[in-house]
């Protein structure tokens, strides 16, 4: 299902976001 694996990158792309945005704060970039 094309939808369901764009839904999933979608996602997957957002935690990294996110996960990039914490480090940032904690000055580990």
């Amino acid at each position: 299902n094309k939808e369901r694996l764009y839904l999933n990158d979608g996602l997957k792309s957002l935690y990294v976001k996110a996960k990039m945005q914490c480090f940032s704060g904690w000055g580990l970039t």
